[in-house]
C-alpha cells in the first residue's frame, strides 16, 4: 500500500508517494507562472494551476508499482478560487502576496475592531485575507461577484475536481481570518457584513478527515485507482511543521518555499497584545489539539526562480543539455563566504511583522 501527499505551492506542485514506513517511491514537479496583471498585482490561473497538479499526480502514481490507496492536498494559504454553478472559474486567484484590496484593512479594523477580529479567529487583519479578497471582488469585478456559487482554497479546489463534496482542513480555513476559533466554524457576521453567504465555502474539518472515495471517471482523469480514500491535508507551513515532528510547544520548524516562514508550536491559543501588535497569527496546527504561528516574510525560494529568469539563461540552458538541475548549477558558483552584494527580499509586501506594501527590493 502506498500514500500520495500532494502540495500545491504559489510557483509549482508536487506530487509524493510513499509507502507505509515513510520511504519515497516516487515524485513529480510541474512549475506554473505567477501572473502579474498590474505592476505589484499577483495571481494565478487555477486552470492550468489544476492541470499542472493534475499531470503531476498521474506521474508520481505511474512511476510505482505499488497502487495509491490514499491521498492528502497541503495547500499554499489564503489564495481563493471563484466558481460559478456550471463549476466554471470566474476569475484568476488572488494569491497571498498581492496588495491589491490594502485599503481594505482599515476598513475591517473599523468594522469589528483589530483586537475583536484577533481575538476571535488568532489571525491580525491584513490584505491577504478570505473576506477581503471577497469585498474587493464585489467592489471592482460586481458581475463575478454575483456569480460565485463556490469559493475555494486549492486544497478543496483538487477534492471537489475529484469529484467529491469539497472540504477543507481547519488550517487552511484559519487562512480565511474568518474561521472562529472557539467553534471551529465560519464567522457569519463578518460575512454578512459584504453580502457574502459562507455556506459557499467548503465545510472545516480536522486534518486527516476522510472526505470521500474517487469514483471510476475522475481515477481515470487523474490517473488513480477507483477508491483512492481523499483525506483532508493541511495549509502548508503547518503540514511542513508536522512532517518534521514539530508538534509539541516550543518546537519550531524552518521552511523555505515561495515564501520563508518559521512555524512555531504552542499548546493553546496565544493571543496577547504582543502578538497582536507584531502581526503574529495563532491558529490551528495540522496535529490535533494544538496551534501555530507563524513569521515570514513573502518573497522566499521564489527570489531564486526571479534571479534564475532574469540572469541565469545561460544555467538553463546548461541543464537543458545536461539533464541537471538548473538550482544546482547556479548554486554551484557561489562562494562560500558571504560576498559584499546585498538583496533586500521585499519584492512583494513584506510579511511579518510590518506587512509594509510599499517597501522595495
Amino acid at each position: 500500500m502506498s500514500l500520495m501527499g500532494v502540495d500545491v505551492g504559489t510557483t509549482g506542485c508536487k506530487a509524493v508517494v510513499f509507502d507505509e514506513s515513510g520511504k519515497q517511491l516516487a515524485v513529480a514537479y510541474r512549475e506554473y507562472p505567477l501572473l502579474s496583471p498590474k505592476p505589484g498585482w499577483f495571481e494565478l490561473d487555477p486552470q492550468r494551476v489544476l492541470e499542472d497538479v493534475k499531470a503531476s499526480v498521474k506521474e508520481a502514481a505511474g512511476k510505482t508499482d505499488d497502487p495509491v490507496q490514499a491521498l492528502a492536498v497541503s495547500s499554499q494559504g489564503e489564495a481563493i478560487v471563484p466558481v460559478g454553478k456550471n463549476r466554471e472559474f470566474l476569475a484568476n486567484s488572488i494569491v497571498s502576496s498581492c496588495p491589491r484590496t490594502a485599503d481594505l484593512v482599515k476598513v475591517w479594523e473599523d468594522r469589528f475592531g483589530r483586537g475583536e477580529i484577533f481575538e476571535r479567529t488568532g489571525i491580525p487583519v491584513a490584505s491577504c485575507y478570505t473576506p477581503l479578497r471577497l469585498e474587493w471582488i464585489k467592489e471592482n469585478e460586481p458581475e463575478v461577484f454575483k456569480r460565485i456559487e463556490k469559493v475555494l482554497f486549492f486544497e478543496d479546489l483538487v477534492c471537489w475536481d475529484l469529484g467529491l463534496e469539497p472540504a477543507v482542513d481547519l488550517s487552511l480555513a484559519s487562512r480565511s481570518m474568518c474561521l472562529d476559533l472557539s467553534t471551529q466554524s465560519y464567522w457569519k457576521e463578518a460575512f454578512d457584513s459584504i453580502d457574502f453567504d459562507p455556506a459557499k465555502l467548503s465545510k472545516p474539518e480536522p486534518s486527516g478527515t476522510l472526505i470521500g472515495n474517487i469514483g471510476e471517471k475522475a481515477a481515470k482523469e487523474w490517473g488513480l485507482p477507483a477508491g483512492v480514500a481523499v483525506v483532508t491535508g493541511g495549509h502548508d507551513q503547518p503540514a511542513a511543521a508536522l512532517g518534521v515532528g514539530a508538534i509539541e510547544e516550543g518546537v519550531a520548524c524552518y521552511g523555505l518555499g515561495t515564501v520563508e516562514c518559521v512555524t512555531s508550536v504552542f499548546d493553546q491559543p496565544l493571543l496577547s497584545d504582543e502578538m497582536l501588535e507584531r502581526n503574529l497569527c495563532c491558529y490551528h496546527h495540522t496535529f490535533p489539539g494544538k496551534f501555530v504561528s507563524l513569521a515570514y516574510n513573502f518573497t522566499g525560494g521564489c527570489l531564486f526562480k526571479w534571479y534564475r529568469d532574469t540572469f541565469g539563461e545561460g544555467a538553463v540552458v546548461e541543464a537543458e543539455r545536461t539533464g541537471g538541475d538548473v538550482y544546482d548549477i547556479l548554486s554551484a558558483k557561489v562562494p562560500s563566504e558571504p560576498t559584499r552584494l546585498f538583496a533586500l527580499p521585499h519584492f512583494t509586501s513584506t510579511g511579518t511583522p510590518y506587512f509594509d506594501n510599499h517597501s522595495r527590493g
